[in-house]
């Protein structure tokens, strides 16, 4: 994330869609809510299926806030899953940074969220409709029969 900030001098709000989603909901409504609240904001979807829930990071929420997360919990609290989408206000760019530079885990949004929720509001936006993490080959396969 930090190395396309820097090599495309990115110097504003930013969105990042994780690669591995196959979703049919509509970004505008979770860009709405953002530029209202000016927050970082992350979208969450309901899984309803508390197996499914340890695959992904889960979280706990009120009042549209998160309140706890837990990265592939064996006992998740929820089944609330973040979708892999993310807006940062650019107030919060030079943040991000100060994070790349440090040893703690980058391989995944997941860390860096859970760093910031250490010190901020972390506010989540929850999307309605189809959703599909296709990062396996068996659900890629899968979804190429045709999705959920």
């Amino acid at each position: 994330m930090d190395f396309v900030i820097k090599q495309k001098r990115i110097n504003d709000d930013l969105l990042i869609v994780l690669g591995d989603n196959l979703f049919d909901f509509d970004l505008n409504s979770m860009i709405t809510f953002f530029n209202k609240i000016n927050g970082i904001t992350v979208g969450i979807y309901d899984l309803k299926d508390w197996e499914q829930a340890k695959n992904f990071g889960v979280f706990e929420v009120k009042n549209n806030k998160l309140i706890s997360f837990e990265e592939k919990p064996q006992n998740p609290k929820s089944t609330i899953i973040s979708t892999g989408v993310y807006l940062f206000p650019k107030k919060d760019l030079k943040k991000i940074r100060e994070y790349m530079e440090t040893d703690k885990p980058k391989d995944g949004p997941g860390y860096l969220i859970l760093d910031f929720f250490r010190s901020q509001n972390i506010h989540v936006f929850e999307f309605k409709g189809k959703w599909l993490d296709i990062g396996t080959k068996e659900i890629y396969e899968e979804a190429k029969k045709g999705w959920r």
